[in-house]
């Protein structure tokens, strides 16, 4: 991807489905060289629990660079875990992420996102969404260093896609392409790229 030392060490961010089926190992055997890869299992809708105890698995330890390999829940959690390591020094901070807003972050990881699913947008925008299971809300945190700087479109991933996992995803989509077009902010190219939606 870049010039910097990518096969050192990578964080696999996925979710439990893909890991149950074994893709990520499928994944890196694909690959010239075999990555020393960490795996963390995503479930879906993360909580700001769940981050804190991916957080824990991660501790101490430092990557060259992050892949999510899976939907937006997958994606969101990379960009989130991404905004706590620093290449060599592994996390920033202990685990104190708090509803609210913004995350800072120094971090000059990249984040490959390969995303499996239609519809969220995750890899391609700069916010992250987690549930806050306390107050029974979605909660939105934004960094422009959470935009991913690598998105790799395989639409042979969608094939096994069956029943909701299609369903959902696809009205997502759609209500997304929707709401752009009346959207007070869209723009002539922001219009465009809706309607070819």
């Amino acid at each position: 991807a870049s010039k910097k030392h990518w096969r050192d060490n990578i964080l696999f961010v996925t979710s439990r489905h893909w890991v149950m089926r074994s893709d990520p190992e499928l994944l890196t055997e694909n690959l010239k060289d075999p990555l020393p890869t960490d795996v963390i299992s995503v479930d879906a809708n993360p909580t700001f629990a769940n981050v804190e105890a991916y957080l824990e698995l991660i501790a101490g330890k430092s990557y060259s660079g992050i892949i999510a390999l899976g939907g937006g829940s997958v994606i969101d959690v990379a960009k989130i875990l991404k905004s706590f390591l620093i290449p060599s020094q592994g996390t920033t901070r202990s685990c104190d992420i708090e509803p609210p807003n913004n995350i800072k972050t120094n971090s000059n990881i990249d984040l490959i996102a390969i995303p499996t699913t239609a519809g969220t947008g995750s890899e391609v925008t700069s916010f992250a969404t987690l549930w806050d299971i306390q107050n029974q809300q979605k909660v939105s945190i934004e960094s422009a260093q959470l935009t991913p700087e690598y998105v790799i479109l395989d639409p042979s991933l969608l094939r096994t896609l069956d029943g909701p996992n299609l369903i959902f995803p696809f009205i997502d989509s759609v209500s997304h392409a929707l709401e752009s077009l009346w959207n007070h902010n869209r723009n002539p190219i922001s219009e465009i790229y809706a309607a070819e939606s």
